[in-house]
């Protein structure tokens, strides 16, 4: 439309003629279909032979078996509402009056995200049972911290402070190894 020059607003139309007037229906309906079955979304049946009413042999195209834009609509939702996208997106996105209304229409394809999130949770605490216990890792109070710079202020040497303090815990233990 801006290479004729010519504004767009609410009521301009999405699809036009070479004039940028409304589209017959007709005329974008066979566009249409020719372009998905180009792109290899939807084919033409075997072309069918008639003779016309004045006598002229002709030919046309076979049935169209394909995907039609309200499809493509519905795989837009689909592929959303399967990849995470929130209820009230997927509603904005259809231009649907309510997120409920877009829920009674697809809630078969939530429940199948029901049951995949019911199972990855199912796999992580299933994960998590099966892991042993880490043993409790020893700690040092800042009172035991204290005593130990005094020893070692005092001249012994780390290890013997160490366990002068804590008898019970190695340098390893206290770090972990």
């Amino acid at each position: 439309m801006e290479v004729a020059g010519l504004e767009q607003d609410e009521r301009t139309p999405v699809c036009t003629n070479t004039l940028f007037k409304f589209m017959d229906p007709n005329t974008f309906n066979r566009w249409r279909r020719q372009y998905f079955a180009n792109h290899g979304l939807g084919e033409f049946g075997p072309s069918v032979r008639y003779t016309d009413s004045t006598g002229r042999k002709r030919w046309r195209k076979g049935a169209y078996i394909g995907y039609n834009l309200h499809e493509l609509r519905h795989t837009q939702a689909t592929l959303l509402i399967g990849s995470g996208a929130d209820i009230k997106t997927v509603q904005q996105r259809l231009g649907h009056s309510s997120a409920s209304l877009t829920m009674d229409i697809y809630a078969h394809f939530i429940a199948q995200n029901d049951r995949v999130a019911a199972n990855t949770i199912g796999g992580i605490l299933a994960e998590a049972a099966e892991k042993p216990e880490e043993p409790a890792r020893h700690t040092l109070s800042d009172a035991d911290r204290a005593a130990i710079v005094q020893r070692m202020a005092d001249g012994a040497s780390l290890e013997a402070a160490i366990s002068a303090v804590k008898p019970d815990v190695s340098v390893l233990e206290l770090l972990g190894l």
